[in-house]
């Protein structure tokens, strides 16, 4: 085998890096390696070629060189997994494999490691300390799919990788994401992210998020910048995959992490809050916040949840504080709303408009004027459910149809008859729902959510708007000829403002913008001024309100955390109805999932349409939406009511609890069920 063009010129530099490089003649290809696998009569020689070449930085990193000219590293990467797999069907192999790419990376660390300094993941001195062959030869290893076993030789070889990734320049690291951006979609997540994953995991289930942030000793100590530096890698990957879109996101979620205690959670967030206010350099501290793309939605709802919770405590102690040094006689420990049902929306608004900060922050409640029900959270949700359907209603017309069909709402700019206290208000609405943790039907605009988190808009965000819209700006960017853009589009810098009914009025998107033709050579500064005004501009003041009164709630670091999907999940829950799910997270009071009416329920259940389905779950949760984990986690209690009757089902959705008669047949079980959930509303019939 030929010494390939990449490694021949530099072979005296990188055989510094090998104690072993005399024992290997030169590098090879994948395909050498695979003949050498395959022929029986060579088999004496395999481990042997094995050991000199994977325990051999200078001869590893300079073989498996691909031809295309498109890798920036050019590297074999099929060959390499087409190497690795022969190698883990040979007998034996597996331990020698794995104490050679342990020795190499050894190596390698060995000559670097003087000129470490500090203890964060990147401590380099300002030059970069390993070359680009020692770049190939970590992606190389990194490719071996024995690191997803969980063994010690294993575990200490991805630790090496992650210590000789942290010693990357910003422009190696660019390298080799730019690399990396080229493996096929199942290398990427098997080989690269998969054992990523699991050491992780392993490492924080030795240490614990607690001991990890308290650890002293230096085997801990060493622990603890092991999770550091894995979690570094991982967040290259997870950043090269929002553009590549390689693996789902869910497969950046640690099982481990998203398990962690909410106290534990809570812990590190406030840590991470702290170090944020403080402007501390909060990535020189292990903080699992820094990386919330580990953490499942179920994981960050349960911590958002603890942390409203431990406010809504702090709230209760400052009232009574407040009471006590006011000397009356007791206090609300809780914010009450008491509506009309006729008047839902304004009597909410008006007593909102009337509350202090330290009032939204305690548990709600909600009384229906002249109803009996004590609200223990079926109330509450009820009232969430009635209001939000207002919001969008020809009264008060805050929210209206976007231009996608009709499928989402948006912000409505022709309302002019609102007050911009208005619109804060129902921001407050909106962040009571999320902070006391009720669902909301509420169908709004994807680019909503990212206007809440505070991320950047563009045209991909007016597609998801408006797509007629945004495919004629595209039709317009990518016109050919170019010369005739002017003349076939016929625009200028100039956008329309809806008012009253159907009219529009004139807005210039530049000075002067009504005489300023679009050509070929604006055409991208006209877009990007377009897109700026009708995503931003055109709603700017009922946003900004509707942002200050959700923010007067829910506090923007807690949602910092959060992804814009992740957030309308929080909001409005999952559209997707999994009926296998709610069957088995239901428990049964007063009979067993054998009785006859309990499987003649299951049954009716699998009949409904989607409508009737959601009925259901209204009538008996209060939503008709499934939770960020799905229907799994109602947790639907399916309680005996009394023997056979004509007695309708009732339901305490505060308590998510079916009361279901002892029905004799399935017939009658499925009558007095639709009448239930068709004609029920608030305590009684409607």
């Amino acid at each position: 085998v030929g010494t390939s063009q990449v490694f021949g010129s530099r072979a005296s530099l990188l055989r510094q890096f090998s104690t072993r490089a005399s024992l290997a003649a030169a590098p090879v290809s994948a395909q050498w390696l695979l003949q050498l696998c395959g022929d029986p009569a060579r088999a004496e020689q395999l481990p042997g070629a094995v050991a000199d070449l994977f325990s051999s930085p200078s001869l590893l990193a300079a073989s498996f060189v691909s031809d295309s000219e498109g890798s920036p590293l050019q590297l074999d990467v099929s060959g390499v997994e087409a190497v690795y797999k022969a190698l883990l069907r040979a007998e034996g192999l597996l331990p020698r494999l794995l104490q050679a790419l342990h020795a190499a990376l050894g190596d390698v660390l060995q000559l670097c490691r003087p000129l470490l300094h500090g203890p964060g993941p990147h401590h380099v001195s300002g030059e970069e300390v390993v070359s680009e062959q020692v770049l190939r030869l970590a992606v190389i290893v990194w490719q071996c799919p024995a690191l997803g076993l969980l063994n010690p030789l294993a575990a200490a070889i991805v630790g090496q990788l992650a210590q000789l990734l942290a010693l990357l320049t910003p422009r190696q690291e660019t390298l080799l994401c730019a690399s990396l951006a080229l493996f096929p979609a199942h290398i990427f997540g098997s080989r690269l992210l998969r054992p990523l994953q699991l050491h992780l995991a392993h490492l924080l289930q030795l240490n614990g998020l607690s001991a990890a942030a308290s650890a002293q000793d230096p085997q801990a100590l060493e622990r603890v910048q092991g999770l550091h530096r894995l979690c570094e890698v991982l967040a290259w990957l997870f950043a090269l995959n929002q553009t590549k879109e390689l693996v789902p996101l869910s497969a950046f979620c640690n099982e481990a992490v998203s398990g962690l205690s909410s106290g534990e959670l809570v812990h590190d967030f406030l840590s991470w809050t702290h170090s944020r206010a403080t402007a501390t350099d909060n990535k020189a501290r292990f903080l699992l916040c820094n990386y919330p793309f580990l953490l499942s939605p179920q994981a960050k709802r349960r911590l958002l949840a603890a942390l409203a919770q431990a406010e809504q405590e702090g709230a209760q102690q400052a009232a009574a504080h407040l009471a006590l040094r006011q000397r009356q006689e007791g206090f609300m420990p809780f914010f009450l709303l008491t509506v009309r049902r006729q008047h839902l929306l304004q009597d909410a608004l008006q007593q909102l408009s009337l509350a202090d900060p330290l009032q939204l922050k305690k548990p709600l409640k909600v009384v229906f004027e002249g109803e009996p029900g004590v609200d223990e959270g079926g109330v509450r949700k009820e009232f969430f459910q009635l209001v939000t359907a207002q919001l969008a209603g020809p009264q008060f017309a805050l929210l209206v149809p976007a231009n996608d069909g009709g499928r989402t709402l948006w912000l409505n700019a022709a309302n002019t008859w609102s007050e911009p206290g208005d619109w804060g208000l129902v921001g407050e609405l909106l962040g009571l729902a999320v902070y006391n943790g009720v669902l909301l039907d509420l169908h709004l605009s994807p680019v909503l959510y990212r206007k809440l988190l505070g991320r950047e808009l563009g045209l991909k965000d007016l597609q998801l708007l408006d797509p007629s819209l945004a495919a004629g700006l595209q039709q317009l960017l990518s016109y050919e000829p170019c010369e005739e853009v002017e003349e076939v589009f016929c625009r200028t810098f100039t956008a329309h403002r809806p008012v009253l009914g159907d009219e529009l009025a004139t807005v210039e998107l530049v000075p002067g913008g009504a005489d300023v033709p679009v050509t070929h050579l604006n055409r991208d500064e006209f877009v990007r001024l377009l897109v700026q005004w009708l995503l931003e501009g055109a709603v700017k003041d009922q946003f900004q309100a509707l942002l200050t009164g959700f923010h007067r709630v829910v506090h923007p670091a807690s949602l910092s955390l959060l992804r814009p999907d992740e957030l309308e999940l929080l909001m409005v829950g999952m559209p997707h109805l999994d009926l296998a799910q709610l069957r088995q997270g239901a428990v049964y009071e007063g009979w067993d999932e054998e009785h006859p009416t309990v499987k003649a329920f299951w049954e009716v259940l699998g009949e409904l349409d989607l409508e009737d389905l959601q009925r259901f779950l209204l009538f008996a949760t209060g939503s008709n939406k499934a939770p960020i984990g799905g229907l799994r986690d109602v947790g639907l209690r399916i309680h005996r009511m009394c023997p056979d009757s004509d007695l309708l089902p009732t339901a305490h959705t505060c308590f998510n609890t079916l009361l279901l008669p002892a029905y004799a047949t399935k017939q009658k079980l499925k009558n007095r069920l639709a009448i239930a959930i068709r004609e029920c509303e608030g305590f009684g019939l409607k």
